[in-house]
């Protein structure tokens, strides 16, 4: 595939990298903000293989491949998405961090709504002394984002074993 064909610098020190009158670089980011914002392109299209396409100075992060927009970070909050929905199969689809980086909340979708057979789709853990740690404050379980009231994995099974019976 061809690299870039044509620069755009403007007065400013911006610097846009294009391939016939599209957005495209194969060795770095097809848009230099002067701000220090990059964006990586190819064919038009936000795309990037090794990192997040969009990498912005105040800490955001958008990863996207072929135009698709499929994980976001923003001040300790990492989103998987798909079809603009939360969502991630094998993992939590939101994560979020507290400023000391530890693990704050872990919320599990999948096409948008709140769905883990192996576990609490939500888990939120405990503060203690700025650290947060187990055993959890909060864990809710979800099947096809119904809440199922239970208080253990043992208990949320038999009760989507029950479920199927309904």
């Amino acid at each position: 595939m061809e690299n870039y064909n044509r620069i755009k610098e403007f007065a400013t020190g911006t610097k846009f990298y294009y391939l016939d009158d599209k957005f495209h670089r194969l060795d770095g980011p097809a848009k230099e903000w002067i701000d220090g914002d990059k964006e990586w392109y190819q064919n038009g299209l936000p795309h990037r293989i090794d990192g997040p396409a969009k990498e912005f100075t105040n800490g955001n992060k958008e990863w996207w491949q072929n135009g698709e927009l499929y994980k976001t970070y923003s001040h300790g909050r990492e989103e998987w998405i798909q079809n603009g929905k939360p969502h991630r199969v094998g993992g939590p689809a939101v994560i979020i961090r507290a400023h000391n980086g530890a693990m704050a909340v872990e919320q599990y979708y999948q096409k948008g709504i709140y769905h883990r057979l192996d576990g609490p789709a939500v888990i939120v853990y405990v503060n203690y002394n700025d650290e947060f740690v187990k055993p959890y404050f909060k864990q809710l379980w979800y099947y096809e984002g119904e809440e199922i009231r239970c208080d253990s994995q043992e208990e949320f099974e038999r009760l989507i074993k029950l479920k199927t019976f309904w």
